[in-house]
């Protein structure tokens, strides 16, 4: 059994528990459900592991099908084998440092070139990475994570899963001596957003970067006819 602290700096969330009267082991990273949960919340441990295992697959994939040669066909190999592996709870652990969105997307890169037959130590420029992933219509590793956060926020937001919104962030309403909520701005209130907008309160520093923060943020820069779509994002 372990103890696990969580914060970090002046002020760590620190638990201690015993079982049978034994006190639990101190550890800094914990592996549970295939996900690497560190004292200071950071994602490097995961994204560490993940490139690994991208690496091996990845690897394994090539020189298995090293007959197959459709860009097609490579694309739907990529996507089903080594790709799958950023799906496990990526909501969780999704990086927010510039480094390691980097580095899977290096990962990526290099796959893209073996689609396409063009030797892995070929420079390409990122405008014309960017053309080659729209051709196979593969997004971005960034876009992507942030697709998969989206996804379960607008379930969160459209109660298709039991995950309620936390206390700090809550849902713009009117006020209720409001006589013209039914017009699109008042008073520079925009309330044609009111009901799928939302705000934040007494934010600790240590969950800016958590998925409920990062996720509030994006939601607010979607349209406003896809935020009250019942049934937009499946």
């Amino acid at each position: 059994g372990i103890n696990a602290e969580y914060g970090g700096g002046s002020c760590p969330f620190y638990f201690s528990y015993n079982l049978g009267g034994i006190d639990l082991e101190n550890v800094d990273v914990q592996r549970d459900l295939g996900i690497y949960v560190s004292k200071y919340l950071t994602s490097t441990d995961q994204v560490e592991e993940l490139l690994n295992k991208f690496k091996d697959r990845f690897d394994l994939l090539r020189r298995t099908v090293y007959y197959v040669n459709n860009p097609h066909q490579r694309r739907i190999l990529y996507l089903s084998l080594v790709r799958s592996l950023l799906e496990h709870c990526s909501p969780v652990w999704a990086p927010h440092h510039e480094g390691p969105l980097n580095r899977l997307e290096a990962a990526q890169k290099r796959a893209i070139k073996w689609i396409f037959r063009v030797s892995p130590f070929t420079r390409w420029p990122d405008n014309f990475y960017i053309d080659k992933i729209i051709t196979l219509n593969i997004m971005l590793i960034r876009l992507h994570l942030r697709y998969n956060d989206m996804k379960l926020f607008y379930k969160i937001m459209s109660q298709m899963v039991n995950v309620p919104l936390p206390s700090y962030l809550f849902v713009k309403t009117c006020y209720p001596y409001s006589t013209r909520a039914h017009a699109g701005v008042v008073d520079g209130i925009d309330f044609t957003t009111v009901g799928c907008t939302l705000s934040v309160r007494n934010l600790r520093s240590t969950l800016e970067h958590s998925f409920f923060y990062r996720s509030f943020n994006y939601w607010n820069t979607l349209p406003v006819d896809v935020r009250q779509s019942p049934r937009t994002l499946r």
